[in-house]
């Protein structure tokens, strides 16, 4: 009887030691609102390697106050930052984020700022790539369809090949 208190004892100790263990993590992870912008990136760049311009499209901000630089202009509105993705995805383009750089800011409740370097290989479809590092600096805002992706400033922008 006694071993059985005792273990009883022992599994009570490591449960409660194991549940303030995982509310200590949980009190150390990121907001939602931090996590539902990083997913939103992860799934912008996913959906951009893939060339899928219904998903890059879906993630942008459907608005014509959405912004996008690229080395030649800077594109105002979501349909044609559509039609120059569509442009893009007839050569080579990839992007590589590096993720251990990512740095995003909750500005309010509905707003934030993300920058991320990132390496950019554009070019002609059967072409040579041509690599490009740049620094992307970006914003999302919350919508009733969740975050989206309201404006693309690359530091350097990437170079055009076309």
């Amino acid at each position: 009887m006694k071993r059985l208190t005792l273990l009883c004892a022992v599994v009570a100790c490591i449960a409660t030691q194991g549940l303030g263990m995982l509310t200590a993590r949980a009190d150390t992870d990121p907001p939602k609102s931090w996590q539902e912008v990083r997913a939103l990136i992860a799934r912008f760049v996913d959906a951009q390697n893939a060339h899928n311009l219904d998903v890059t499209g879906a993630l942008l901000w459907n608005s014509p106050d959405f912004q996008m630089q690229v080395p030649d202009a800077l594109i105002r509105g979501h349909d044609e930052a559509v039609t120059r993705f569509n442009a893009l995805y007839q050569g080579m383009w990839r992007l590589s984020p590096d993720y251990s750089g990512l740095d995003i800011k909750i500005i309010s409740p509905g707003r934030a700022q993300f920058t991320v370097p990132v390496e950019f290989k554009t070019g002609e479809a059967n072409g040579d790539p041509i690599t490009t590092q740049s620094i992307l600096q970006a914003s999302a805002i919350r919508t009733g369809d969740g975050w989206r992706i309201a404006s693309i400033m690359p530091q350097p922008p990437p170079v055009t090949t076309r």
